[in-house]
């Protein structure tokens, strides 16, 4: 079984209020950090009640911006329910920190969790963003890629899911559509299609960037080839 990489804070609220009673005045006080251990103010953080809404990032239950210190406090959560934390400033995310609470007792709780800008969320989102591969080093030199493939999509959404078009400029050649899932471990990403008998691309991710990234492909069944891959519309 594919393990994919999906970045969790769970939050379980314990109370034994019925439903007539108020809830607990219960607090979850989250500290964010920058990379270097910094509070990073002004960040979005999010809040749900799924995991498929974090990843999908629809319909949060509370938001907001941390202040000149990094810290957010969220009031009156529900008890005995697990939340999912997603938190964004620019280009940076808390997606790939992988870090699970532990429960919520009633009361003020206090959490910290890292941001940072890295192939996870620079390479997707939960629209989807999509890729070309635009160039080839070959010989200590960049060249274009074939025209043939320099217009191809892959499209990564932050949900793990994937699509491929091939906007083909080659006569001989159809356009091409179809969608599977990719996941990646360490700076290893892996593509697969819902196509029968697929058995996925694989290429090092050599270096990410929002702008674009580039990936490491075996071909002929040994050479490496390095592309750079530029994300389409900007």
């Amino acid at each position: 079984m594919k393990r994919f990489l999906i970045i969790l804070l769970a939050m379980g609220i314990l109370s034994g209020c019925d439903k007539e009673e108020p809830a607990p005045n219960t607090q979850l006080e989250i500290a964010v950090l920058d990379a270097e251990g910094n509070g990073a103010s002004n960040s979005e953080v999010n809040v749900y009640l799924s995991l498929a809404s974090f990843l999908d990032q629809e319909s949060p239950i509370a938001n907001g911006l941390t202040d000149a210190t990094g810290a957010i406090t969220f009031y009156g959560l529900k008890p005995k329910q697990t939340y999912y934390i997603d938190v964004r400033r620019v280009n940076a995310t808390n997606w790939i920190s992988q870090i699970t609470s532990p429960y919520i007792e009633e009361g003020m709780n206090t959490f910290s969790t890292v941001i940072s800008e890295n192939w996870y969320s620079n390479l997707s989102n939960a629209g989807g963003i999509s890729w070309s591969p635009k160039y080839v080093f070959i010989d200590d030199v960049w060249y274009i890629y074939n025209d043939c493939f320099n217009d191809d999509q892959y499209l990564f959404k932050k949900n793990l899911k994937m699509s491929y078009r091939n906007h083909t400029k080659c006569s001989a050649s159809d356009p091409d559509f179809y969608t599977g899932e990719w996941f990646g471990t360490a700076n290893q990403v892996t593509i697969y299609s819902d196509l029968e008998g697929d058995t996925g691309l694989s290429f090092k991710l050599v270096e990410s960037d929002p702008a674009y990234f580039l990936g490491e492909l075996r071909i002929n069944g040994g050479e490496l080839l390095l592309v750079r891959f530029e994300k389409m519309g900007i």
